[in-house]
C-alpha cells in the first residue's frame, strides 16, 4: 500500500471550504484598500433605511461614519489583540484587524439631519429617515455616533 499525500476528503467538508472561500471578507477586500470589511445588513421601508453593522471588540472612539453625496461612509481600524503580538502557535484566526471600510450606495440624496447613529454591544446601527423631497443636496459631512451603556 503506497502512502497516500491527500487525506479523504468528505463531500461536506469540500463544500464547506469552498462557501468559507466564496463568502469570506478576503474576496471583497482584493477591490477595497481595507483589510477586512464588518458584516453589514441594510433594509429599507417606505419611510427609511436601517443600516447594521457588526463591529465587535472595537471602541466607538475608532469608527468613522460619513455621508458623501448618496454613499455611507463607514471606516475604522480594529486594533489586534495583544495575544496575537505573543510568539505563540497559532492554531486559528478567523478575526479580522486593521482598518476597514464599507461603502454603502442609498441610492439618494439623504439630508445630513435625517442620520442618526447608535453603538450598542459592538453594533453599528444607523437609521436614516428617507426625504419627502428626493432633490436634497448635500455635501460630505461627519455623522456623530452615540454610544449606550
Amino acid at each position: 500500500m503506497s502512502e497516500d499525500n491527500f487525506a479523504p476528503v468528505s463531500k461536506q467538508s469540500l463544500n464547506r471550504t469552498i462557501f468559507d472561500i466564496l463568502t469570506s471578507n478576503s474576496m471583497t477586500s482584493i477591490f477595497s484598500n481595507s483589510a477586512w470589511q464588518p458584516p453589514t445588513d441594510v433594509w429599507e421601508t417606505e419611510k427609511e433605511i436601517k443600516v447594521l453593522v457588526e463591529l465587535a471588540g472595537i471602541s466607538q472612539k475608532e469608527i468613522k461614519l460619513s455621508l458623501e453625496n448618496t454613499k455611507l461612509v463607514i471606516n475604522g481600524i480594529r486594533k489586534e489583540n495583544e495575544v496575537h503580538e505573543i510568539k505563540t502557535q497559532v492554531h486559528q484566526i478567523e478575526i479580522g484587524y486593521g482598518y476597514f471600510e464599507r461603502v454603502i450606495d442609498l441610492s439618494i440624496r439623504i439630508n445630513k439631519k435625517q442620520i442618526s447613529a447608535n453603538y450598542q454591544n459592538g453594533f453599528l446601527e444607523i437609521l436614516i429617515k428617507k426625504p419627502e423631497n428626493r432633490t436634497t443636496t448635500q455635501k460630505s459631512k461627519e455623522i456623530k455616533i452615540s454610544v449606550e451603556n
